[in-house]
């Protein structure tokens, strides 16, 4: 219940909720309780908890579990993240959750702006984190010249991920969802067809006046940047009407509108 306004003032005085407390009467509904701190040191706990020691106890046992890949994927990124999870909107094969693991990667020798959102399956023997040192050049190449790509590189206030699912950018899972939305937006799927292979999946957040955007995209080998997902009132520098309609979008954005 802190802090207090005095005279203009903010006071950070816990005495003034204290006495505050006292003066009001029990049988009314109130928040004398807050004021008084009741459980004040079991919620203190809880955030310091979930805001500082989960992750670092599930990275702690991610590391510890898979130390060869921490080594290897070290030596090409700094690992923001990890854990071990159960995740079911990931197909190993299965229609159920299955275990995973999820790291968050940062290239800073490219741009600290850009991360890469990994998950492998725990049986590397099948599913490798080679696959995100191997491809990692061929995927930055290939977004060289993208618009997206180099507006998340040039503003500060921008976050790009690149997703990275076993083997490939844009998971099955996560193209027959998309497909799914294409039909739900009054598209045919046909138009994809062929076209979807070795796409690259790519989020781009960005916080601009106490105001955020978050759009999901897919850029296709032949260059068409397809805007997947918009959430936001503004989406980089373009234009207030592409943003006029919001959620799985399915929409292509031509190069003479960026």
């Amino acid at each position: 219940m802190l802090p207090w306004i005095v005279n203009g003032n903010n006071i950070f005085n816990s005495r003034i909720s204290t006495l505050i407390a006292e003066l009001l009467p029990d049988n009314i509904e109130s928040n004398k309780s807050r004021l008084k701190g009741d459980g004040f040191n079991h919620y203190l706990v809880n955030k310091i908890y979930d805001n500082y020691i989960d992750d670092k106890i599930a990275f702690a046992k991610a590391k510890h579990r898979y130390k060869k890949q921490f080594n290897l994927l070290s030596k090409q990124f700094q690992i923001k993240h990890a854990e071990i999870s159960n995740m079911a909107s990931i197909e190993w094969g299965r229609f159920y959750g299955r275990p995973c693991l999820e790291i968050l990667l940062l290239d800073t020798l490219n741009s600290k702006h850009i991360q890469f959102s990994t998950i492998f399956s725990k049986h590397h023997i099948i599913n490798s984190p080679k696959s995100i040192v191997k491809n990692k050049d061929k995927l930055l190449d290939q977004l060289n010249i993208n618009p997206v790509y180099q507006y998340a590189l040039k503003h500060k206030n921008c976050l790009g991920e690149i997703h990275w699912v076993k083997t490939k950018s844009l998971s099955g899972k996560a193209k027959r969802n998309f497909l799914r939305d294409v039909v739900d937006n009054g598209e045919s799927k046909s138009k994809y067809r062929g076209r979807l292979n070795n796409a690259v999946f790519f989020e781009l957040t960005e916080d601009r006046d106490k105001k955020g955007s978050f759009s999901r995209w897919i850029f296709l080998k032949d260059g068409t940047n397809i805007l997947w997902q918009i959430r936001g009132v503004f989406l980089m520098n373009l234009s207030n009407n592409i943003v006029e309609k919001q959620g799985y979008v399915c929409r292509e954005v031509n190069e003479n509108e960026f």
